[in-house]
């Protein structure tokens, strides 16, 4: 299990692991001219240390596999990889020299704040993996929940990201409690704390440590995302040896792109070469699974940094006063714009080509080829850009959200109607899944209606989420899945509309109806009510006129001349006088 913290006193020492590109993973060559080249590639390599951001895991599978694949070695580069101690700091070991390259977190705003003069190469996750865990019994299900709650947040610089979620969120320091940084996540489950800074990678093994469910907070859900596992070095570096910067970036890179693609296969190389925690099979797949799940292949070129969104990192920073001031991070983004080979450039090359290894005849033929070709592409693509016009027109009259996702809840792409609804932009919808903002009460149903949607062809539902306040919106949305005629991964078509509104006119609407139902009912009692006086009041009319006649009856009068019964009659007159005032409320 790792730890989500970095900082640390002098005197650490990292433990290092030597894994040379040229052995191990190679076939020995048989005939002399393979035993030269192989001799001639290892007496020209240039040794380099890169530094872990933790101990050896899958979170550094691609710079395994560009080992075992020969990548570095092609690149004329010997690697060896330098495990990090608890208590040690990446960084450090970088710009005191003990390593040329470093795998750090988005802390550059901090490092370069500090004057140490790093370069951020590529940005391996799309998504720090950095998160609060907390109990799924604790009720806690948004950061707004954490007020008045006991939280671990660390010392570390890319606690940046937790802090600006509780201030996104509306809370305060003095609004928890909070406790000094462990890396005893048993504190979560004995109650001591509340919240617990882990990483989304190793779920599977807080869920075997605590042994009972659990939910991430991530920062995400505010509108804070920061790239995580950021490859780096120094800035002498990048300036001193700027092609060995970049050969070892492409085949660190391209090393991730093996890792990737096959999992299995660099899980089994981890197991045989690299397993210094004593890490299961269960545990590795798991966390290669979560690993590949924040790099996002689907969706962004591996390496991809965005100046724009360093930008808001940098902010981020001096928002919650890590950073005095502005630090120029723009300086220190060498790759952040990737450059492309422009149409002119690669017709250039590509007539050279002709030229060289071709005739006349030859370029005649491609040219008239490549005209009817370029002609047939321009109107298509003119027919295509007018369709494109049309659709777009119509998504962006349609007055809600309209939005593509693939069945892992990644978000593919969303009009601006769609955007401004959930108040967020579409750099972070890209980096998280849809259903973290989704309300917990209703994260069953909606992967419920995802999954109709992706094996019935279409479904329907109305369910509630959250906004960047911790609002609730009510959401009404339709399903319905994009058919193709490739091989490509299945996509689903989503229209969702805000009916927070109409919500609550129908909660208004139900209360005033209860109020009519209510006074329906008393009017009905009453009316019966009436009734029964009336018709009681008919038979007492009776009952007492009788009882007057009765008693001023003569023969009723005894032998001394009175009326023995006649007191008591009166008196039973006078009572069925009184009682009908009383039913008839006169």
């Amino acid at each position: 299990m790792r730890v989500a913290e970095d900082e640390a006193g002098p005197g650490a020492n990292p433990k290092e692991h030597h894994c040379m590109s040229s052995c191990g993973s190679r076939k020995g060559v048989a005939l002399l001219l393979g035993a030269f080249l192989y001799a001639t590639s290892v007496f020209g390599a240039e040794s380099v240390v890169l530094q872990l951001k933790w101990r050896h895991q899958f979170q550094f599978a691609g710079y395994y596999a560009a080992v075992e694949k020969g990548y570095f070695a092609d690149a004329d580069l010997e690697v060896t990889f330098m495990e990090l101690s608890e208590r040690a700091n990446a960084v450090q070991s970088l710009v005191s020299g003990k390593a040329d390259y470093v795998v750090t977190d988005a802390s550059l705003p901090a490092d370069l704040a500090s004057g140490r003069r790093v370069v951020a190469l590529a940005a391996t996750f799309q998504h720090s993996p950095l998160a609060f865990l907390v109990l799924e019994s604790s009720g806690i299900r948004s950061f707004r929940d954490l007020r008045g709650k006991k939280l671990m947040i660390g010392s570390g610089r890319d606690r940046a990201s937790l802090i600006a979620a509780l201030r996104r969120s509306g809370l305060q320091s003095g609004d928890y409690e909070l406790f000094p940084w462990s890396n005893n996540v048993e504190m979560l489950g004995t109650g001591e704390i509340d919240a617990f800074p882990a990483y989304l990678t190793d779920d599977f093994s807080y869920q075997q440590s605590l042994r009972q469910p659990t939910r991430f907070l991530h920062p995400s859900s505010t509108g804070i995302n920061f790239y995580g596992d950021v490859l780096a070095t120094t800035e002498q570096e990048q300036l001193a040896r700027p092609d060995r910067v970049e050969r070892f970036r492409e085949a660190s890179l391209k090393g991730w792109r093996y890792a990737v693609e096959n999992p299995d296969e660099i899980i089994e190389v981890i197991l045989s070469d690299y397993n210094s925690q004593g890490l299961s099979k269960q545990q590795l797949r798991a966390e290669a699974e979560a690993t590949i799940d924040l790099i996002q292949p689907m969706i962004f070129e591996l390496g991809y940094m965005s100046r724009k969104r360093w930008l808001n990192i940098e902010d981020t920073y001096l928002d919650v006063g890590l950073i005095d001031s502005r630090v120029n991070v723009e300086d220190s983004l060498i790759f952040a714009a990737e450059e492309e080979l422009s149409l002119n450039e690669g017709l250039a090359r590509y007539g050279i080509s002709l030229l060289i290894f071709g005739g006349a005849f030859l370029l005649l033929t491609v040219s008239l080829f490549l005209y009817q070709t370029r002609r047939i592409v321009r109107d298509r693509t003119r027919e295509l850009r007018r369709r494109s016009a049309e659709l777009q027109n119509l998504i962006d009259t349609v007055p809600g959200s309209v939005a593509t996702m693939d069945r892992g809840y990644n978000l593919l792409s969303m009009n601006e109607y769609g955007i401004n609804m959930f108040e967020r932009q579409i750099d972070d919808w890209a980096t998280i899944k849809t259903r973290e903002f989704v309300y917990a009460d209703d994260i069953n149903a909606y992967q419920e209606f995802v999954s109709k949607v992706f094996v019935e062809g279409e479904g329907r539902l109305t369910y509630r989420a959250l906004d960047p306040r911790g609002e609730i919106l009510w959401i009404e949305s339709y399903g319905t899945l994009l058919q193709s005629s490739t091989k490509r991964a299945p996509v689903g078509l989503f229209l969702a509309f805000n009916v927070t509104g109409r919500k609550k006119q129908e909660d208004v609407n139900r209360e005033l109806q209860d109020v009519v139902e209510k006074q329906d009912k008393l009017s009905l009692i009453g009316q019966i009510s009436g009734g029964i006086a009336h018709d009681f009041n008919n038979v007492l009319a009776i009952i007492s006129g009788n009882a007057e006649l009765v008693s001023q009856c003569e023969p009723c009068h005894g032998a001394n001349g009175r009326a023995p019964h006649r007191d008591a009659l009166r008196d039973l007159g006078s009572n069925l006088c009184n009682l009908r005032r009383v039913t008839c409320g006169c």
